[in-house]
């Protein structure tokens, strides 16, 4: 082994260590949504995708409730075996997304860096307060961000079957998929100004996954008053 190597090695135990103490260092979970999120997963191992979620009853999931992080809960029900305790799966099932974040991360550090620095990358985030604290959070947007280093890393190498796979799932995972449709755009548009290519693949691969997703929704119509509400009239 390389001493680069085995900085690498240490580093990447390190920060899992790290983001196993800040899960397990506290009984309760991060912020309000985890409690939602793997409440939402227990309905869906116990009802399936089709309920009225008369819990909310001043908000439109009262009559149109749509599970806009449904790859997400899907992810999550295994984790429900694992303990009576719902805080305690949420607890479990937050340190395998954010290992998978943290794993991802470091595939597409390795495609491009030494390991001495693909060390660094990896251990400078956890500096950031305020990453550290959002991934803490038991949120889909964990494996949202999953979703958009992959799809970034697909469009950059014009891997568009894989990219279509990313773009298929990300609807289904978090109302934050327009950012991919984006992202493509701007890398098609640096492609054309560093090489004089277009890869017109990318983008009507990534638009017309992301749109059979959204149509092959279990909850749709209903998941189109999510996209609305979030995507569209928050921003």
């Amino acid at each position: 082994l390389t001493l680069s190597l085995v900085s690498l090695i240490i580093v990447l135990a390190a920060v899992i260590a790290y983001c196993l103490f800040i899960q397990l260092y506290l009984p309760n979970l991060y912020g309000t949504d985890g409690y939602y999120h793997i409440k939402v997963a227990s309905f869906l191992r116990d009802f399936g995708p089709n309920y009225n979620f008369r819990w909310a009853q001043f908000s439109t999931f009262k009559d149109s409730f749509s599970d806009k992080d449904l790859i997400f809960h899907l992810l999550t029900i295994p984790f429900l075996y694992l303990s009576d305790d719902l805080v305690v799966c949420a607890k479990y099932a937050n340190i395998f997304f954010i290992i998978c974040f943290i794993l991802t991360y470091l595939f597409v550090l390795k495609k491009y860096l030494p390991n001495f620095l693909v060390a660094c990358f990896l251990l400078l985030p956890f500096f950031s307060r305020f990453f550290t604290i959002y991934l803490a959070f038991f949120r889909p947007a964990t494996l949202a961000n999953i979703f958009t280093i992959l799809g970034i890393y697909f469009i950059i190498h014009k891997r568009w079957i894989k990219l279509a796979l990313i773009a298929l799932l990300y609807p289904l995972t978090h109302l934050s998929f327009p950012t991919l449709i984006f992202f493509t755009l701007v890398c098609e548009v640096i492609r054309y100004k560093n090489k004089k290519e277009f890869f017109f693949r990318n983008i009507y691969v990534v638009v017309i996954a992301s749109l059979v997703a959204c149509i092959i929704h279990p909850n749709s119509p209903n998941n189109w008053v999510s996209i609305y509400l979030n995507a569209i009239l928050v921003p």
